[in-house]
């Protein structure tokens, strides 16, 4: 009875935790559409200002990368190595990188889609909830879970 009581229990927390982090993701990912969608009326108003710019802005993004990115260098592998359980989390600091990256280079006029952010996004909300758990599967299920709250939440799908 203690093993099904504790079973329980464990799903239970799981749940909570995958809310938790279907409710980040979409915020997150609201905020990000948001702030894209407003960033691409500002350049496409100001195209002669901002697209000339593009190499510079492309320029200091690697730089913040090489100087301060670590493993973020590596963005949607850094999810997948993580799922395959080669890195034991993804760091919470892929998200400003990614996210921040993706409204530069919109901004500039550079193309870089939303959708691999998005599951960044997830991915990095459902690694930071799986440092609760204590088994690598229910880590992996809570990272896996996440970049689909990235996904689904850029796409206002259930």
């Amino acid at each position: 009875m203690k093993r099904l009581y504790q079973l329980c229990r464990d799903e239970l927390a799981l749940c909570l935790l995958g809310a938790f982090i279907g409710l980040g993701a979409g915020c997150v990912d609201t905020l990000f559409g948001l702030v894209m969608n407003r960033l691409v009326e500002i350049r496409s108003a100001h195209l002669q200002i901002f697209l000339p710019l593009l190499g510079l802005a492309g320029a200091g993004m690697l730089y913040c990368y090489q100087r301060f990115g670590g493993p973020c260098r590596r963005g949607m592998a850094l999810i997948f190595e993580t799922a395959q359980g080669k890195n034991p989390q993804v760091p919470f600091k892929l998200l400003p990188f990614a996210v921040g990256a993706t409204w530069i280079t919109q901004l500039f006029g550079g193309s870089a889609g939303r959708e691999g952010v998005a599951v960044q996004i997830g991915g990095t909300i459902g690694s930071a909830a799986g440092r609760f758990v204590h088994t690598p599967q229910r880590k992996k299920t809570l990272l896996v879970a996440g970049m689909a709250a990235g996904f689904a939440g850029l796409f206002l799908t259930p």
